[in-house]
């Protein structure tokens, strides 16, 4: 074997080491959320791919143009393809995720977004019969064909539509909490194409798809490991310190030129009788009260809020509006869709939340001010709620 091929097979082996690492640590968090499965997904499919580029590599070394070898040939290409288009679908569905989930929950649009994935396949699986993408030649040589172009331009688009997205929700101040994810995003594309190009016009002589895809997982990875300090395990809204950063970013922003003026608010929101929920039903009950109160404030306050676990069995709300009655629509929507989770949930009991809110003033100087007069107005919410029954 040329000394070429041996530093090529090194290199596969680096980012297999690589790889895998990241894989063994993602493996030991007990995180079974969908988006670590399709992340473990794409790091599975990118350790794949590089074994299946090493057997092209020893394939591609044997000249005997039987058939035999003319069939493995074909076999182990259109499986190096196939990977290929299978990352690049798995991360766009990853990334849609995080950019918009209401979307991928859409099976139609899925569907749609997928259906030019599946020609992609069928593109892939013919070319032993067409040639299109490559093809390999008596002598056993390995050859692009003439419509090879299509297939890292579809693998490149499905890796990059996530990122432009990304880039351009950045600058929005409501994605402040998403900043590290859309960053992240970002940088997946800007890792993975330029290596992708590079072995577009240099050939495959180099395993660069390999580097740049190693290099994409690791941030990915570093990024996830971030989240995990600012975001609150159980509820998946952020934690305590990530909200008192953002409070304090919103207190100190300065107004933008042209900008409609809005007044600052935080709401403070409380389970009723959370404690005896715990003792009556237990811990697991109590955290599954925690999940629904965080998914229905999720669905219930604008996009452009930032939503949190302050502590326990409490959740902190920032947001601006141009009316006070805005804010009383917010705590009256959290109260109807709390009624509803009750209702789709049979839990056997039903339970109730309490909001307080505060705007900022004159008196409010500092965050525990902001927050301790929100939990004024809760506590004095709390008490004639629970005086009523």
């Amino acid at each position: 074997m040329a000394l070429g091929d041996s530093l090529y097979l090194v290199i596969l082996v680096f980012g297999v080491l690589m790889q895998g690492t990241v894989l063994v640590f993602t493996n030991l968090q007990t995180d079974m959320r969908k988006q670590t499965k399709l992340f473990r997904g794409l790091i599975i499919c990118s350790i794949s791919i590089n074994f299946v580029d090493m057997l092209c590599r020893v394939v591609d070394t044997y000249s005997y143009g039987d058939a035999f070898m003319i069939s493995a040939s074909y076999l182990v290409n259109c499986t190096y393809f196939i990977m290929q288009a299978i990352i690049a679908g798995i991360w766009f569905i990853y990334a849609m995720r995080e950019l918009d989930p209401q979307l991928t929950e859409n099976r139609l649009k899925m569907f749609l977004f997928m259906l030019p994935l599946a020609i992609l396949f069928i593109y892939i699986t013919t070319t032993s019969a067409t040639g299109w993408l490559f093809y390999i030649n008596a002598t056993n040589d390995y050859c692009r064909g003439p419509m090879f172009f299509i297939h890292p331009m579809a693998c490149s688009a499905y890796i990059a539509i996530p990122s432009i997205l990304a880039l351009s929700k950045l600058k929005l101040m409501e994605y402040f909490i998403h900043r590290s994810k859309l960053i992240a995003q970002a940088l997946f594309s800007v890792l993975i194409l330029p290596f992708v190009i590079l072995q577009g016009v240099m050939g495959n002589d180099y395993p660069l798809f390999c580097i740049g895809y190693s290099l994409a997982i690791l941030v990915l990875f570093i990024n996830r490991q971030n989240l995990r300090i600012t975001i609150d395990e159980l509820t998946g809204v952020s934690n305590r310190s990530q909200a008192t950063r953002y409070l304090n970013l919103k207190m100190h922003a300065p107004a933008e030129p042209g900008q409609q003026i809005k007044s600052l608010y935080v709401l403070m929101v409380d389970i009723d009788k959370f404690k005896q929920i715990n003792d009556t039903y237990g811990h697991v009950e109590g955290d599954e009260v925690l999940k629904r109160t965080a998914s229905v404030l999720k669905h219930s306050v604008p996009r452009s809020f930032f939503i949190g676990r302050y502590g326990g069995d409490e959740f902190i709300i920032v947001g601006e509006a141009s009316k006070e009655e805005e804010i009383r629509d917010v705590c009256e929507k959290i109260h109807e869709n709390i009624e509803l989770a009750n209702e789709e949930a049979m839990a056997g009991y039903q339970y109730t939340v309490s909001v307080g809110y505060a705007v900022r003033n004159g008196q409010i100087t500092s965050i525990p001010d902001f927050v301790k007069a929100a939990d004024v107005k809760l506590y004095q919410k709390k008490s004639i709620r629970l005086e009523k029954k």
